[in-house]
């Protein structure tokens, strides 16, 4: 299991996602996370701002690809560290 699925968990991702928007929503997430942001809101920001993009790229709202992630209450055990902050 890579380091990313570690702290941010997929729940009924769908198979249609394409790999650029999840790369992009993890991107968003990480770089608010590793600021110092609390992980849940650093997600919730990354998918607000991802679902912008979509609607644009896309034309049209598509929940599945940037609504499928929630923040797991095992990272600060699977980092080691205390806090949810990555080290």
């Amino acid at each position: 299991m890579s380091g990313k699925a570690r702290c941010v968990e997929a729940r009924g991702d769908s198979p249609l996602t394409p790999d650029i928007v999840t790369q992009e929503l993890m991107t968003r997430f990480y770089d608010r996370w590793r600021s110092g942001v609390d992980q849940h809101d650093a997600l919730r920001h990354a998918q607000l701002e991802m679902r912008q993009i979509v609607r644009t790229r896309y034309g049209r709202d598509l929940p599945d690809y940037w609504g499928a992630f929630r923040a797991g209450r095992s990272v600060a055990s699977a980092w080691h560290c205390e806090g949810d902050r990555p080290p």
